[in-house]
Formats: C-alpha cells, sequence, structure tokens
C-alpha cells in the first residue's frame, strides 16, 4: 500500500486496519488483495490504493497535523499524475509557483500549509479541502446553471474551473498574488474560457452589471481581519452587487476561527439583518476542517 509505505509504524498502528483489508480488496470484500512488490500498479490496483487514502483522510488531518498530511498528499498526487497524460506538466507548472513564492517570501497566508487549499481530482492535485465534495454538497452545479456569478476570495479557482461549464459567466476576485498567479496559469491550461480572475481585493472590485450568484466562501473574514473593514460594510457591497433575484451563498470559517469576530452565531445574526436566509446546512464530512462550518443561502429583502 502507497500510504502505508509512507506512514511511520506506530501511527499505522492506530488505524482500523480490518476497513483497510477491505478497501484494499479488488471486489470490496474478501481477503485484501495486496500489491506484489515492484509490481507496477494497474488501474484496479491505482483506484483502490486511492480508496484507502480517502479512509485515512480524517486520521492525517487530526492525528498527523497540516504539514505532514500536506507532504504526503504531494508525493500521492506526484504518483497518479505520472499515470495520467498532461496532468504531470500542469502539476509541475503550479506547484513551481508555489516554489518560487516560498523561495521569495513573499508576504501571503499559505491556507494549504505547504500544498493547496484546493482540490483538482482531474488535474491530480489534493487540497486541503475536497472540491468535488464541496460542489456536491452546496449543489453548486445547479445554483449556479446559466447565470452569472461573482466568486469573492477565489483561492485558486480550482472550484471555479469544476463548475464553469455550469454557469455563463465566473469571476473570480483573489487579492493573494500566489493564488491569483496560480489561479491564471491554470485558467490557460483548462478549457473554461468563461471565468474571469482578477488578482485585485473585493473592496477594490466593480462591476457595470449585477450578478445572478455571489460565493463567499470562507472569504468574508481573513487574517488581517474583516474584508471591507467590517463585516456589514462587506455585505453591503454583496448586496449592492446582487440581481434582484439573485443568491448569496455564504460559508463560514471554522468556529475556532470566526471566534475571533464575534462567533458563528454572530456571523449569522448579521447576516439576517441585510438578507432573507433561505437555508442554513453543515457539511456531512467529520473532517476537522469542515466540521462546525455553516452554509447559508441568502436573497435580497423582498425578492
Amino acid at each position: 500500500m502507497l500510504l502505508i509505505a509512507l506512514l511511520p509504524t506506530h501511527l499505522i498502528s492506530k488505524c482500523n486496519m480490518k476497513n483497510l483489508a477491505h478497501l484494499s480488496s479488488g471486489d470490496g470484500g474478501g481477503a485484501p488483495q495486496l500489491l506484489p512488490p515492484r509490481t507496477k500498479m494497474n488501474h484496479r490496483a491505482l483506484k483502490s490504493s486511492a480508496a484507502v487514502f480517502d479512509s485515512l483522510e480524517e486520521f492525517l488531518w487530526e492525528q498527523l497535523g497540516f504539514s505532514i498530511h500536506s507532504w504526503v498528499r504531494k508525493r500521492w498526487d506526484t504518483f497518479r499524475a505520472r499515470r495520467q497524460q498532461g496532468a504531470a506538466n500542469l502539476r509541475a507548472s503550479l506547484e513551481q509557483l508555489r516554489a518560487d513564492a516560498t523561495i521569495a517570501r513573499q508576504a501571503w497566508y499559505d491556507f494549504g500549509h505547504g500544498y493547496f487549499y484546493q482540490s483538482w481530482p482531474g488535474q491530480c492535485v489534493s487540497g486541503r479541502r475536497d472540491t468535488t465534495k464541496r460542489i456536491v454538497e452546496l449543489k453548486l452545479r445547479s445554483r449556479v446553471e446559466g447565470r452569472r456569478v461573482l466568486d469573492i476570495g477565489s483561492n485558486v479557482s480550482f472550484l471555479d474551473f469544476l463548475i464553469a461549464d455550469a454557469a455563463k459567466k465566473i469571476v473570480c476576485v483573489e487579492p493573494d498574488p500566489v493564488a491569483s498567479a496560480i489561479a491564471l496559469v491554470a485558467a490557460n491550461l483548462s478549457k473554461s474560457d468563461n471565468v474571469e480572475i482578477l488578482p485585485i481585493p473585493f473592496e477594490h472590485f466593480s462591476d457595470d452589471s449585477k450578478f445572478d450568484v455571489i460565493l463567499s466562501l470562507s472569504s468574508h473574514y481573513s487574517y488581517q481581519g474583516a474584508i471591507c473593514g467590517h463585516f456589514d460594510t462587506y455585505l453591503g457591497r454583496c448586496e449592492a452587487m446582487l440581481s434582484d433575484e439573485g443568491m448569496l451563498i455564504l460559508e463560514t470559517n471554522t468556529p475556532k476561527f470566526e471566534a475571533r469576530f464575534g462567533g458563528v452565531e454572530n456571523t449569522l445574526d448579521l447576516l439576517r439583518r441585510r438578507f432573507d436566509v433561505v437555508e442554513i446546512q453543515s457539511y456531512s464530512s467529520a473532517v476537522a476542517i469542515e466540521r462546525g462550518r455553516r452554509v447559508v443561502v441568502a436573497k435580497k429583502r423582498g425578492s
């Protein structure tokens, strides 16, 4: 098993080896089909190894920590990319940007803790957060279908590339110089010609046309404080840019981070002062980085 080989023996013993054996079997049950040494992995074995890797996701986060998790993910992606035509070159380009930024010590916050914050499965890029699962849980494809979308604080914009074929137009606003540079490289290599990357702060962004959907996914507060100076000011700008029948999809940060600004419930109370809340949901995932977040779908008052 690729992942098990990367983990120290005393940590492996903490895992549920019964589940690992079940996942490593070729047909989903029966005796484990362990790979013989020095044998090139076929597609079926690679898929089985991916299942094992995903089954240890929470263990990696909570027991090993962010940096070790990123180290393992990076090597797993390199291994997969070698077996997917074209993926290796893209990964190399994106990873070089990260390396250059680290060497130059640019002033940016590494949300991915040594790797990417968002994942891009089709390009063998993992991340701190599973982009595909977020899209499914938030029903983003159906919510952006045929609509004009603004993504505030889009990070590397992998999420936007994965829903671009459903949307009419997506404008991504990202002030972080490294994240926006990675997004621009990825945009040139992707087939999404309706995604626009703007490397500017949301405070400096303006557009003559209204948006049908505004995505604010954990971007209303940053490590520098509230965007636009105050959360209510931020919401006011969102309200002004939203069409009459449009929707704001706001995801809170983790409860620990949101507590710096009054807590999750305080954020929701401020949101209700300007918008009609249509739906509030939580992620089904038990992974630490998703636990306790709330996702709010809201519309303009009286719309």
